[in-house]
C-alpha cells in the first residue's frame, strides 16, 4: 500500500488580498510557520512509511487557493496512492 501526506501553501490567493501596508500578497515561498509544519509532517511521514508532498504552486482553476486541495483527485501525480491525507499548512502534529 502506498501512502502520501500532501501539504500545499500558495500565499498569493488571487483574490487581491492585501496586507496592513496595502500590498497584494505575493508567492514569497514559505514563512515561519509554514515550514515548522512541513518539517514535522516530513517526519510524520517518514515515521508512517508514507511519501511526502508540498507543492507551492496553483494547479486548480480558481480565484482561491482554497480549491487547490482538489489537486488530490484532478492532478495525476496521486494517482498511484492507495491512501492520501491532507494536512493544512497550520497544523503542528502532537504526538507522531
Amino acid at each position: 500500500m502506498k501512502n502520501v501526506v500532501f501539504q500545499f501553501h500558495v500565499p498569493f490567493n488571487g483574490n487581491g488580498l492585501k496586507n496592513k501596508e496595502g500590498v497584494y500578497y505575493t508567492n514569497t515561498g514559505l514563512n515561519e510557520w509554514a515550514s515548522r509544519s512541513s518539517q514535522y509532517f516530513k517526519e510524520y511521514a517518514r515515521k508512517h512509511n508514507a511519501d511526502y508532498v508540498l507543492l507551492q504552486d496553483k494547479y486548480v482553476n480558481s480565484t482561491s487557493v482554497y480549491f487547490e486541495v482538489l489537486r488530490l483527485y484532478k492532478d495525476p501525480q496521486f494517482d498511484k496512492y492507495d491512501n492520501l491525507l491532507y494536512v493544512d499548512m497550520d497544523v503542528m502534529p502532537v504526538d507522531m
